[in-house]
């Protein structure tokens, strides 16, 4: 509307671009970190990998049982 100053249009524009640069910083990371896992799991770093929510999980039955019973059978 013309009330802000200068500066503060500068500010404005500043913060935004800091915003759009952390956003695809952060983009690049999840990517790394996506190639960084299918390395450590063997497969190849292109591959679309597909995460099962876990909203979508069970449950183990076995959840009651004792921590050095679960820590060996894994």
């Amino acid at each position: 509307m013309g009330l802000a100053t200068g500066p503060q249009v500068l500010l404005a524009t500043q913060v935004e671009a800091q915003a759009v640069y952390d956003l695809e910083n952060a983009k690049s990371m999840v990517h790394d970190a996506e190639s960084a896992l299918a390395e450590a799991i063997g497969v190849a770093p292109d591959l679309a990998l597909v995460v099962q929510n876990i909203d979508q999980q069970n449950v183990p039955a076995n959840l009651s049982d004792d921590v050095e019973k679960l820590v060996t059978e894994a």
